[in-house]
């Protein structure tokens, strides 16, 4: 539902596993549809998650980030995907 929400939006999304099997984290992507040109899925080693998730300033999960085109983190208290019309919203404002 997101996906199609924002798909006239430069979005790029980025999932992050921790601690899931292998196995589990790709039917996890494809049940979920989180493939795509605009999905990038990372399933990192231990020492580089704890890395990327102390920078993110993570502090439990599930986690929702928004990223500003600059690369800069923008919220770390991003609205939930299963409320597209306030990621949309908090997008928009990133973008003006």
């Amino acid at each position: 539902q997101l996906h199609a929400e924002l798909k006239d939006l430069p979005v790029t999304y980025m999932y992050l596993a921790n601690n899931s099997p292998e196995e589990l984290w790709g039917k996890a992507t494809r049940r979920f549809g989180l493939e795509g040109a605009d999905c990038v899925n990372l399933r990192l080693p231990d020492a580089q998650q704890r890395a990327v998730e102390e920078y993110l300033g993570v502090q439990g999960f599930p986690t929702f980030l928004l990223v500003a085109p600059d690369g800069n983190i923008a919220s770390n208290k991003a609205p939930r995907p299963s409320s597209p019309t306030s990621v949309r919203e908090a997008i928009l404002q990133l973008l003006k």
